[in-house]
């Protein structure tokens, strides 16, 4: 199963739901999850060890 998390900040920041979606990613290793990448590189925060069922979607401004 492939699941889109739409939100950004995952393993990089606290608050507005990132944790929960931490916690289903971590519990669930079988399903293979994707999130909206922001800010830091990869989209996470220097350092954050990162499940090998989370992949980072890049965001890009299309317009420039």
């Amino acid at each position: 199963m492939r699941v889109l998390l739409a939100g950004d900040g995952l393993f990089s920041s606290t608050g507005g739901g990132q944790r929960f979606y931490e916690g289903q990613v971590l519990r669930n290793p079988d399903i293979q999850f994707f999130a909206f990448a922001g800010g830091a590189p990869e989209g996470r925060a220097p350092g954050a060890k990162i499940p090998r069922n989370l992949r980072f979607v890049p965001l890009f401004d299309a317009n420039r």
